[in-house]
């Protein structure tokens, strides 16, 4: 069938390969055989993933399959090149995927997480990603679809043989930091074996999961503004061989003359990264909501179209939308994206203790502990103690917490 599927489409009847021997050709015939709309029998619905948002680092994964026909962005003189047959042949075989339906439908709107969701699901039998994201799959608890099922190679060749764009990113310490000798001792870390040993086992980075949001509004919030946005960390905190690595850090939002309209903080789990010799002491301990019964509790219904509604803010995210990519993901169906219940909690106390009034909010914190599937009820437990409001927050139907350690302050 292979053979019989490549002379349809691509007049050469050709022979399945192992994939560190594959051609681009190869690369779009496989691709054809795992489609399912051209293959009923495969066993996944696409033969791969195309990442194609106009966003820079899409554009250098397309970059490799240039390079390879012997393309380069510009000459030696410094002329741009790219109107030629290498670009010409690049773009062809996005075309030809595209148009033979080998990649799902909205792909012109994915980019390193909607790719990594169609293949971590089981969606798609290859794609080619940065090396970033092997590290995200080989947690079986993440992605259980494809858990020791899967393996690497380099890129596809072309004439000039298989092309991979490398770049590299720096780190430095700020003159201004209070913090240079944890900096110092973080940066000799990553130069040392046992770092460069790690890097290797983790696919290139370490696994990072999401911790929790705190979010201070500094002005109310414009409707359509030019804003520029810094970002810091704020502080390394190790937690000890084996245990990983808290990682928090802060962007500014800036309006034109320079005044923060908002600042939002983060922390990040790296879980394989502990034991840098870095401070385990000074991390913000997590806000404690009060002992007694609830001062009020209240349910909010979210709407069965309820991701496919916030997904309009950017996050395309697949696992939110589409059922069947959901169940290869281990869900029943898909789930609410965290910063909508962020959200939801958001509107709960807008509508209890701050009279629906968005001017009120000057923080507004919570730490994400499990998902929202739409449709569900989310039922939140409110205290107010003076400006401070504190809330957690769980699913009605199924007891489950997904939001701990919830903190408001009102103006």
């Amino acid at each position: 069938k292979y053979a019989e599927i490549s002379k349809e489409y691509m007049g050469q009847a050709m022979a399945p390969k192992m994939p560190a021997d594959w051609t681009w050709g190869d690369f779009i015939a496989s691709a054809l055989f795992f489609t399912q709309s051209i293959n009923p029998d495969s066993p996944v619905r696409y033969g791969t993933v195309l990442q194609m948002k106009n966003l820079l680092f899409n554009i250098m994964i397309w970059q490799g399959s240039a390079a390879s026909y012997g393309g380069n962005w510009m000459d030696a003189d410094g002329n741009i090149t790219v109107d030629s047959d290498a670009y010409r042949k690049a773009l062809d075989i996005f075309k030809k995927i595209t148009e033979w339906e080998a990649t799902p439908g909205d792909s012109n709107s994915y980019e390193y997480a909607e790719a990594n969701g169609a293949f971590g699901t089981g969606q798609v039998a290859f794609f080619i990603q940065w090396s970033a994201a092997y590290a995200e799959f080989i947690n079986a608890d993440d992605y259980p679809a494809i858990a020791g099922k899967f393996d690497i190679t380099h890129a596809p060749a072309g004439p000039e043989g298989p092309k991979t764009h490398f770049h590299a990113l720096g780190l430095g310490i700020n003159k201004a930091s209070d913090k240079q000798d944890e900096a110092k001792a973080f940066l000799a870390f990553l130069a040392s074996q046992d770092a460069m040993s790690l890097y290797a086992k983790e696919g290139g980075q370490p696994p990072v999961v999401d911790g929790e949001r705190d979010i201070t509004f500094h002005k109310p919030l414009p409707e359509a503004a030019d804003i520029t946005a810094d970002s810091t960390v704020l502080g390394v905190f190790d937690k000890g061989k084996d245990k990983g690595l808290v990682i928090r850090h802060q962007t500014v939002l800036r309006n034109p003359q320079g005044e923060p309209l908002a600042t939002l903080v983060a922390s990040r789990f790296a879980r394989g990264d502990g034991g840098i010799g870095g401070p385990s002491q000074g991390q913000p301990e997590p806000h404690q909501v009060p002992n007694r019964a609830p001062d009020k509790t209240i349910d909010i219904t979210t709407r069965p179209d309820q991701a496919l509604v916030y997904r309009l803010c950017g996050d395309r995210n697949p696992l939110h939308s589409d059922p069947e990519f959901a169940k290869r993901g281990g869900f029943p169906r898909p789930i609410l994206h965290g910063m909508c219940t962020y959200g939801i909690t958001c509107r709960g106390v807008l509508q209890t203790y701050a009279d629906y009034d968005p001017s009120a909010f000057k923080q507004h914190a919570a730490r994400f502990s499990s998902p929202v599937y739409p449709g569900e009820t989310v039922t939140m437990d409110l205290w107010k103690d003076g400006n401070v409001v504190s809330f957690e927050a769980r699913v009605k139907e199924r007891g489950v917490t997904v939001i701990k350690s919830g903190k408001t302050v009102l103006g």
